[in-house]
């Protein structure tokens, strides 16, 4: 396997089929305990990552060439750090292309001060006379008209304010204020804010507004720096707070242009030709790179951001820019074309004007104020499909599925080796501007147009990047790897992989033109760090070109590796509800969603799967040649592995399955379709057929007696059976419940088949096929005189649809032979107090009682009193008591009349009401401090008072006699109350307002 390879294909996980790719990276953190500047980037004496203003100078034609040496042009080398004008006398063009987006801002919070410090390696020349000093101007400016992030004034009446003017000493041994000693002291900071470092210059915002303010750096006598200056220990440190009690905040400084120096400090040396390896002499810091926040411009959020890092690790350029974008070195083109990396013009030997965009930060920007974003989805999906007649081989879908604007880039690689390779592979760019549902064609054919044949193995690679982030970089001599890596949203610092398109820029020859290491095009992206390139002096691949690089502010990457079959099968699952009683498969959709269809060979391991939709169609994608069986299952597949257990939802069941849309099956009822013979052609009409299990069980119940006599025995059949008119499947573990009650004593039973347990009422019958049956008899002796229901019920966990047929009853009514006739009773409230009762009776001709019961339901009984008989021959019974304690509410009534047998009758159930709209009195209503409660036998009952959340207050409660209590509230505030009078039996509350 080649590099590439080994490297991108450090972990695999395969899912249905899709290959995703996860490599595996050691994670390099910043330090965020250093403070904002060159310490950011490290403090290695044997490494160099200047700040560098760019000359302001062009060699005149009258000046000497010792002297006009510089001619490296601010007009694309940029304008960072630079005053916003400049005399026209000295600089004719400087203020036409003066860009004040090129500006370092530091972005600050009202009430925040800045302090900053900044050392050059030499003594800065003037222009005019070639007179040098150690002394710079340094001005802090504010746009007055602009609290934004890029502020543009550039004179007084656009709104351009200064904050601070500093002129000092910022070349020399030692460290002074403003001026850090050595690196060490850059990298701890402001002596004020850390108690160590260096001592700072420093201005507070106090203009009343969070905003951007810039630096503007000149020589003593107001004149941009003529041939340039590198600064190679600088600060530049935010802290909130107040003197002696500072807090540092980092991700403030930011510029969209960054020029960069290392190898150069001796520019004599360099102008002299010495000859040096910039791979062994002061490289970049380990840590060198930026962080870049990209604004997620589709959220309503105008302030979120993804956020990546970028770093360069040990490279080295001399004099570099750094700039960030959404395109690359150029944005007037296709976007393919944009981000290829260019050469400079051949004419002028320039670069282009710098396509510049982001702000890059040297910390990760202050989250506060550049908040996280959410992270993007996407759905991808590579689909073979044979191309439709007289057309012949296959094609291939790409279906994209994206929440964001995304970019995707194909490789189709046709000989395996994991790269692209001009004229063979093939190469396919889509920028999809808006989120959607796009779909990118592949026509089957290679570079040359050929046919490509089934069962050919094709290798996918699809890069899905959200918001591109580009990193041109111009003049880079040496580059170790570029390493990318994400910062948020998602996992802190996981590294990503990077793409480039260097194929304008020549590569061919000996020597340096051969010094790339990496391939020419990756546009499927490579793990961070690559893009690599050498050089033994300013003559690197990247010399005076713009090499770019990108990433993904979020991406998806999937590689796909499997061979060109583009033939399917199409088939349906159907609800057969009558099996094969007509010899088809057919029906409507079962309407599942939980199965699918999986492919085997004839080795039986499974080659593809696919789910069933709603409709009940299913299509089997890039099917091979072969004989091959089709399974319907709920289980899950792995593809090369032995199919899993066939198995349909546990309510359904197989009824046949077929080839073809007319009569027959594959002869066995089992879920799996075997014979199906795939030979250079799509399939059709390979169909399941399923049905919802239905048993239908009956119950019936029968007694031989309606009206037994008290000590007579009776006997129930109970006939059970799987025959009702909806059902058609068998039923398991069927059981009937006998629910015989109390009033009958077991004797025997006999059944037809299974057991039957008279100790728990439960007939096992176990399985029973569709239109069988079976019979229960059992035989009891009738002990009590009441009333029964004598119920059963069968059940079975088959599912039924129909259950109004799964219970059954036979009632019985016992009797004895009792001298008496219930002419009428009656009840009715009395002063809200008592209930009183009277009935009527006749032809009572033994003397005995008459038990009264109460109920609060109707179903469970007290008795309350009893009443002896009057014999009075000739005349009716009239009798009458009052029930002194009734119940609030509903009270049902019965009377029983036992004679001196011990046979008894009962009369008819009646109901009074007492108090039924109003049971209990509360006053007053509302009230201030207390109120009453008054309700029948208060003393019976338990009182509750809550507020208005359902909390349970205590508040004193006491009792003036049996029907009244007094409640005190003067410790409660006013608001909705609640009380509530309860017992047992029931429960009544009323809502009461407290003034």
């Amino acid at each position: 396997m080649n590099t590439f390879l080994k490297t991108k294909l450090a972990a695999l996980l395969t899912v249905f089929g899709i290959v995703v790719l996860i490599t595996f990276y050691t994670a390099i953190t910043v330090n965020q305990a250093k403070a904002e500047g060159s310490g950011t980037w490290g403090t290695a004496t044997n490494r160099q990552s200047m700040l560098w203003m760019p000359s302001a100078g062009r060699r005149l034609v009258t000046e000497p060439v010792g002297e006009g040496w510089f001619t490296s042009g601010y007009n694309y080398r940029g304008f960072m750090l630079l005053p916003s004008t400049a005399n026209t006398t000295n600089y004719p063009n400087y203020n036409t292309n003066y860009n004040p987006q090129h500006r370092v801002f530091v972005y600050v919070r009202n009430g925040e001060t800045v302090f900053w410090g900044f050392r050059l390696t030499a003594a800065i020349r003037r222009r005019t006379n070639l007179s040098t000093s150690n002394n710079i101007r340094v001005r802090w400016y504010y746009d007055a008209n602009d609290s934004g992030y890029f502020p543009t004034a550039r004179t007084v009446g656009e709104g351009r304010t200064m904050i601070q003017y500093q002129e000092y000493n910022a070349v020399g041994g030692g460290g002074a204020s403003g001026r850090p000693a050595n690196a060490a002291a850059a990298a701890n900071g402001p002596s004020q804010v850390t108690n160590t470092g260096y001592t700072g210059f420093s201005f507070t915002n106090d203009t009343g507004q969070d905003r951007a303010f810039w630096i503007e750096i000149t020589d003593i006598w107001n004149e941009p720096i003529w041939d340039g200056a590198n600064i190679d220990f600088w600060d530049v440190t935010v802290a909130s707070g107040t003197p002696g009690n500072y807090t540092r905040i980092n991700g403030r400084l930011y510029c969209k242009f960054w020029s960069i120096a290392n190898s150069r400090s001796d520019k004599t040396a360099y102008a002299s030709g010495v000859s040096f390896s910039i791979a062994e002499n002061f490289r970049f810091h380990t840590d060198f790179g930026f962080f870049v926040p990209v604004d997620n411009t589709f959220t309503p959020d105008p302030n979120d951001y993804f956020v990546k890092r970028i770093t360069f690790p040990q490279a080295s350029g001399g004099w570099t820019n750094f700039f960030a974008n959404e395109n690359g070195p150029r944005n007037n083109l296709s976007f393919d074309e944009n981000r290829r990396s260019i050469t400079n013009n051949p004419v002028t030997n320039q670069p282009p004007p710098p396509n510049i965009q982001y702000p890059l930060f040297l910390n990760d920007p202050d989250p506060s104020i550049w908040q996280t974003t959410e992270p993007p989805t996407v759905g991808l999906d590579v689909v073979y499909d044979e191309k439709e007649a007289p057309l012949t081989g296959g094609e291939a879908f790409i279906d994209i599925d994206v929440s964001l604007p995304a970019v995707v880039d194909i490789l189709i690689d046709l000989n395996g080796n994991g790269i692209y390779d001009e004229g063979v592979d093939l190469l396919i760019s889509r920028n999809f501007t808006e989120p959607g549902v796009y779909q990118i064609y592949w026509n089957g054919e290679d570079s040359s147009g050929n046919e490509i044949e089934s069962g050919a193995e094709v290798d996918f690679y699809v890069a899905v990047i959200f918001f591109p982030v580009h990193f041109p970089i111009y003049d880079l001599e040496y580059s170790n790897g570029i390493f990318v890596r994400n910062i948020r949203p998602g996992n802190l610092n996981e590294p990503n992989d990077i793409y480039w398109d260097d194929s304008l820029i020549p590569r061919t020859g000996p020597g340096i033109t051969g010094s790339p290491q990496s391939i020419p095009v990756n546009l499927t992206g490579v793990p961070s760090p690559d893009h690599r390139w050498t050089a033994t002096g300013d003559n690197g691949f990247g010399n005076n070109v713009t090499i770019n690089t990108w990433a993904a502010s979020y991406y998806t990457e999937v590689k796909e590796s499997s061979s060109f079959s583009f033939y399917r099968i199409y088939g349906n699952v159907f609800n057969d509800v009558n099996g094969l009683a007509d010899n088809l498969i057919s029906g409507p959709s079962s309407g599942l969603t939980n199965l699918r269809v999986v492919l085997i060979n004839e080795a039986n391991r499974v080659v593809r799967s696919s789910p069933v939709q709603a409709d009940g169609t299913f299509t089997l994608l890039r099917v091979p040649n072969g004989t091959l069986s089709i399974m319907l299952t709920t289980r899950s597949s792995v593809l090369g592995a032995a199919p899993p257990e066939q198995r349909i939802p546990a309510a359904w069941e197989s009824v046949g399955e077929n080839l073809g849309p007319g009569e027959g099956s594959d002869g066995i009822v089992d879920g799996i379709l075997t014979g199906v013979v795939v030979n250079n052609a799509t399939l059709f009409h390979a169909n399941f057929g399923i049905r919802l299990i239905n048993a239908d069980l009956t119950v019936l119940k029968i007694v031989n007696e309606t009206f037994p006599r008290i000590g007579t025995p009776v006997e129930f059949t109970i006939i059970a059976g799987n025959n009702g008119v909806s059902g058609y499947s068998n039923a398991r573990e069927v059981e009937v419940q006998e629910n015989m009650p109390d009033g009958y004593e077991y004797i025997s039973h006999t059944v037809s088949r299974g057991s039957f347990d008279p100790t728990t009422g439960i007939w096992t019958l176990g399985d029973m096929n569709y239109g069988e049956s079976a019979t229960l008899s059992i035989t009891a002796m009738v002990v009590d005189h009441t009333d029964y229901e004598n119920t059963v019920s069968i059940t079975t966990p088959t599912f039924e649809e129909d259950l109004t047929n799964n219970f059954a009853a036979a009632s019985t009514i016992p009797f004895v032979i009792v001298s008496l006739e219930w002419l009428s009773f009656e009840g009715w409230a009395k002063n809200n107090r008592t209930i009183e009762l009277k009935w009527i009776t006749s032809e009572e001709n033994e003397k005995h009682l008459f038990n009264v019961w109460r109920s609060p339901n109707g179903r469970d009984w007290r008795k309350i009193a009893s009443v002896p008989n009057e014999i009075d021959a000739g005349n009716k019974g009239r009798y009458t008591i009052i029930d002194q304690n009734p119940m609030l509410g509903i009270n049902f009534y019965r009377l029983e009349y036992q004679d001196l047998t011990g046979q008894a009758d009962f009369s008819e159930v009646i109901r009074v009401d007492l108090f039924k709209e109003q049971a209990f009195t509360v006053f007053p209503n509302p009230h201030k401090d207390s109120f009453q409660i008054q309700a029948l036998n208060l003393e019976n009952y338990q009182l509750e008072l809550f507020d208005a959340m359902g909390k349970t207050l205590q508040v004193p409660m006491t009792a003036i006699d049996s029907h009244t209590i007094q409640v005190k509230t003067q410790h409660l505030p006013q608001g909705v109350y609640f009380i509530r009078v309860f017992n047992q039996e029931q429960s009544l509350i009323k809502k009461l307002l407290k003034d």
